[in-house]
């Protein structure tokens, strides 16, 4: 089963760390996100640029945003099961 968080940042504190002594690590975890890409690996965008995602659970498109996504006739893009 597929992680549903990923690590955005890690901090040292104090950085450098003495052996011997306390330390801190800090950890920013984030949501997991399906973002679509093409067969290159480049992120699809919509017209404003935003990277396009499937929110975890939903059947729904949406960009960054957390805008549905339309086609050219204004009707909501839908994924299936």
């Amino acid at each position: 089963m597929a992680a549903n968080i990923f690590i955005r940042s890690v901090e040292l504190r104090p950085n450098p760390a003495v052996a011997g002594e306390a330390f801190t690590i800090s950890v920013e975890i984030g949501d997991r996100v399906s973002a679509l890409a093409d067969h290159d690996g480049s992120l699809i965008t919509d017209t404003d640029g935003m990277g396009l995602w499937i929110p975890e659970g939903a059947l729904v498109l949406a960009d960054w945003d957390k805008l549905p996504v339309a086609d050219a006739d204004g009707s909501i893009i839908e994924t299936e099961e």
